[in-house]
């Protein structure tokens, strides 16, 4: 028979669970990469949506920014999770607007997604 001490969440440095210590961290890195993957999915789209593109491409300055200000792509402590391992309202904000943004990256990266969103600008 074990006991509950068998069943404790491993913990990483910072001493928060291991599946918690880095999931804002590579949700950033995703959505860096999902910028990127429309980035070059418009590039392939033409000349003629080059004002576009370079939307796309200012945004993912202003996002590279922010996740450098804040630590969102770092580890340890000075990243974002650790510094919001105890404010679970705040941590839980900022995932779901990460995994939103990585949604419709991803979405804006598909045919019809592209399309639409070349019609808007």
């Amino acid at each position: 028979m074990k006991h509950s001490a068998d069943f404790a969440p491993i913990v990483g440095k910072s001493g928060v669970p291991m599946d918690t210590e880095r999931q804002l961290a590579l949700l950033s890195l995703e959505c860096q990469k999902a910028f990127q993957v429309l980035v070059n999915t418009l590039d392939t789209v033409g000349d003629e949506h080059q004002s576009s593109n370079i939307v796309i491409e200012d945004e993912l300055g202003r996002f590279r920014l922010w996740a450098n200000n804040i630590g969102a792509m770092r580890t340890g402590k000075a990243s974002l999770d650790y510094r919001l391992r105890e404010v679970d309202f705040l941590f839980h904000n900022v995932k779901l607007l990460l995994q939103g943004l990585k949604q419709n990256l991803n979405e804006g990266s598909q045919p019809v997604g592209c399309t639409r969103f070349l019609t808007l600008y």
